[in-house]
């Protein structure tokens, strides 16, 4: 076929209409960027990051984040933008993440105390035999008496730590370091709920607090700091009071 300048221009417009045909079918970049495949896939170019999403317990906010990772290794923590608690904002203790799991100091094995428990003597072993074996034996001999400590759990987690603790016939016991009892039973008796609620300071016109440190260490700070900057400057309403 002859080309001509005609036939030059109907072939370019039905290529960018092919173009954007594919683009409109494909994978958003926001959702390519926010996945997290259990396992790495074999085609993995060596020098190139990937972007695996999760979930920030070192407080009790449990904010959506997601971690850059060159080569099997963790390099940044950002905030998820999807995620509908912190939306891609995170807390200070969440870019600490990579510290805490770097940390030279950090408990990398399994540990057998070697000394009366007033020591803090402890000696590394390995899961496989000495670990497990140790486990195994330790829960045959007195599994009916054993408590599970562990930090306050949710979802499939918590699922999993209370059928281990009746697998064994122990307990299992969730436990942090600031507890909400008060909290709860001060909600309790005004709202007759035992829960924790969620308090909406982006839609409030006034906030009264007594003491409580919300945009500090409260709760989820990063969600009332949110919150908050709505509440005093969002737009399409009037500038929010707040007494403490």
């Amino acid at each position: 076929m002859k080309l001509t300048r005609r036939n030059f221009l109907a072939w370019a417009g039905l290529g960018a209409v092919g173009a954007v045909a594919c683009e409109g079918f494909g994978i958003r970049h926001g959702e390519l960027n926010i996945q997290s495949p259990v396992q790495l896939p074999e085609d993995l170019v060596r020098g190139s990051d990937n972007w695996y999403a999760s979930l920030c317990r070192t407080c009790p906010s449990c904010e959506g984040i997601v971690i850059r990772v060159m080569e099997g290794r963790a390099k940044m923590i950002q905030g998820n933008p999807f995620y509908p608690t912190n939306q891609g904002k995170i807390h200070a203790r969440c870019e600490s993440g990579l510290q805490a799991l770097y940390h030279p100091d950090r408990i990398a094995s399994p540990l057998r105390r070697r000394g009366p428990r007033i020591s803090a003597s402890f000696t590394p072993i390995t899961w496989q035999p000495n670990g497990m074996d140790a486990l195994r034996t330790a829960l045959q001999e007195r599994g009916r008496s054993s408590v599970m400590i562990t930090e306050p759990l949710r979802g499939h987690m918590a699922l999993l730590a209370d059928k281990f603790s009746s697998a064994i016939g122990g307990e299992h016991l969730g436990f942090e370091s600031i507890d909400n009892n008060t909290y709860r039973a001060a909600v309790k008796n005004v709202f007759g709920q035992d829960t924790m609620p969620d308090f909406d300071l982006e839609h409030s016109n006034f906030i009264l607090s007594f003491g409580a440190d919300f945009l500090s260490t409260w709760v989820s700070p990063t969600r009332f700091n949110r919150g908050y900057g709505e509440f005093r400057q969002g737009e399409h309403r009037d500038r929010g009071m707040f007494y403490q």
